[in-house]
């Protein structure tokens, strides 16, 4: 059956995959980085988690409360726990840099798995559509992954905003 779903898998869904790989393994090494790029691949990212859950389960109401109820959490916990104590922001520039980190990686493939679970589970049991411990648990999944991410990108938006403060007062 394992077989069955990589062969039926699209090949397109292999190179996103690899392109994920491949930027969160640069995320994993210090680096610099705009705020445009912090704020825009989480926004990107919470745009696709959305767009699976309505491609999945439409606009039911309960899948869309799901995913948004799941984003929220998932901000708030991140911006008050993350430590940005190793990232500097230097306003003259508007870069960032920032330490290596693995949760870029770990969130993209979170994010990554529970859509293709969800694609091949509806591929091969169209029913699950309508069960709702399904439509419920995969949007929570998509919101709450996402909302962990843009909690990251919040957090960071927060010490560019600290460090712009002096720069202003001048």
């Amino acid at each position: 059956m394992l077989l069955d779903i990589l062969l039926h898998t699209p090949r397109w869904v292999f190179v996103v995959l690899a392109v994920l790989v491949v930027m969160g393994l640069r995320a994993s090494r210090p680096q610099n980085a705009s705020l445009r790029r912090c704020v825009g691949l989480p926004l990107a990212l919470a745009a696709v988690s959305l767009a699976g859950t309505t491609s999945a389960f439409g606009t039911q109401p309960a899948a869309l409360l799901a995913w948004a109820l799941a984003l929220a959490a998932g901000l708030t916990a991140m911006q008050r726990r993350i430590d940005t104590r190793g990232v500097r922001y230097t306003p003259a520039t508007g870069l960032f840099a920032l330490p290596g980190s693995w949760l870029p990686l770990a969130l993209m493939m979170a994010i990554f798995a529970v859509k293709f679970a969800a694609g091949v589970v509806l591929a091969v049991h169209p029913q699950a559509r309508e069960a709702a411990p399904f439509v419920l648990g995969v949007s929570a999944a998509y919101g709450l992954f996402s909302g962990l991410f843009l909690g990251r990108a919040m957090a960071l938006w927060a010490v560019a905003r600290r460090a712009a403060r002096p720069a202003l007062a001048a």
